[in-house]
């Protein structure tokens, strides 16, 4: 079987099948190699064969012999022996020489009656030869096949190996660099602990170092504050004699201040407001008494007043008005609420020997007010 051929052979037929629908003269392929090799040696060696024969046959021929003897020779040669012997005599010289050529004529004559035979055997030797040279090319074709697929799957196999192998060597070298890190971060890691261990120690030194300025820095704040008390103590005796000096007068934790001119009550709030005070407010029969006490001899303006609302008195200063208690130590109808012939009320209040209000414009000397706490702030 040859490609899309089948060649079958039996005795001296040979028969082959071709795919349908193909002339069998147009598919049949020439003689492979192998066969015209084996033809051409059969051929050889029967070349061979007939140049030895003939040149044996020369050979003999070229003796001298008797022409009787010739003669005879040429008869028997010529057909008169239907066997193809020639006649030998007994005591011929050249009998032996006779008897070989007569062996060799009657080879030659089974080689020739055997020719025959021959080319079947050579046919059956061709067809055999196309046979096998056949199941060598199905063998041939399997095997190229076998080795495409062998080759295929080792080249597969070669490239997912090299895959493979990229891979580990990538890996490989990933795990250096990662072993190489892990080793960097091991010595950082081993010198993080020796710094810790020695930050432990200075954080020992320096929680006791801070201890100790901590309680320095307590002891400094007592005397700090010990240095500002004493501070704006005599900061306040400063101002205080300051004040005393201007003319500030102290009586029961507070200082008053009697002015010398005369100004109308709202200058003389405005005067007191610059200095940190207003016009006195007079709460109890004692303060009263140590008002009058410098007072005997002028009128002086204080902070009471009803501006706004006539009868509704009320301390410049904002401290809460009681007339209940104010009425102990007020005369009778004071303030007297005096009104002038234009029909004005009095508003505001000052003081002598009693309380009375007058016009806020009329010009009177004033009685400014302030705790004592305030005036030495």
């Amino acid at each position: 079987m040859n490609g899309d051929k089948v060649r079958f052979c039996r005795d001296n037929q040979s028969v082959s099948l071709h795919p349908h629908g193909l002339n069998s003269s147009a598919v049949a392929p020439a003689a492979p190699k192998m066969s015209r090799l084996v033809l051409a040696s059969l051929v050889f060696m029967v070349m061979i064969i007939a140049t030895s024969l003939m040149a044996l046959f020369v050979v003999v021929l070229q003796k001298p012999r008797p022409a009787p003897e010739a003669y005879a020779y040429s008869r028997g040669f010529l057909g008169d022996n239907s066997t193809w012997q020639l006649p030998v005599e007994p005591n011929n010289p050249y009998r032996f020489g006779v008897a070989e050529l007569q062996e060799t004529l009657q080879m030659f004559k089974d080689h020739v009656e055997n020719s025959s035979t021959w080319t079947m055997e050579i046919q059956m030797l061709m067809c055999r030869v196309d046979n096998v040279s056949s199941q060598i090319q199905m063998l041939g074709g399997h095997l190229k096949n076998a080795s495409a697929d062998i080759q295929m799957v080792l080249n597969d196999q070669l490239e997912n190996a090299s895959r493979e192998i990229q891979i580990l060597k990538q890996g490989m070298k990933d795990a250096e660099a990662l072993n190489s890190k892990t080793r960097m971060l091991e010595s950082k890691l081993q010198e993080a602990n020796v710094e810790v261990e020695r930050l432990k120690g200075e954080l020992a030194s320096t929680k006791a170092l801070t201890a100790k300025v901590q309680e320095q820095q307590r002891s400094l704040e007592t005397l700090r504050a010990a240095f500002a008390s004493q501070e704006q103590l005599q900061k306040s005796q400063n101002e205080l004699l300051q004040l005393i000096l201007q003319g500030w007068k102290v009586y029961n934790g507070d200082m008053y201040y009697f002015s010398h001119v005369k100004k109308s009550w709202q200058e003389a709030e405005k005067s007191c407001v610059s200095q940190g005070a207003h016009l006195a407010s007079v709460t109890s029969a004692e303060e009263q008494a140590y008002l009058t006490e410098f007072t005997r001899s002028s009128n002086y303006w204080i902070g009471l007043n009803d501006r706004g609302t006539e009868g509704s008195w009320r301390w410049i200063d904002g401290t809460p008005f009681n007339y209940a208690r104010s009425r102990v130590f007020w005369n009778d109808n004071q303030p007297d609420n005096w009104q002038h012939g234009n029909g004005q009320d009095e508003d505001c209040v000052h003081v002598q020997q009693k309380w009375n209000d007058n016009n806020c414009n009329a010009l009177y000397q004033w009685i400014c007010k302030k705790p004592l706490s305030q005036g030495v702030a």
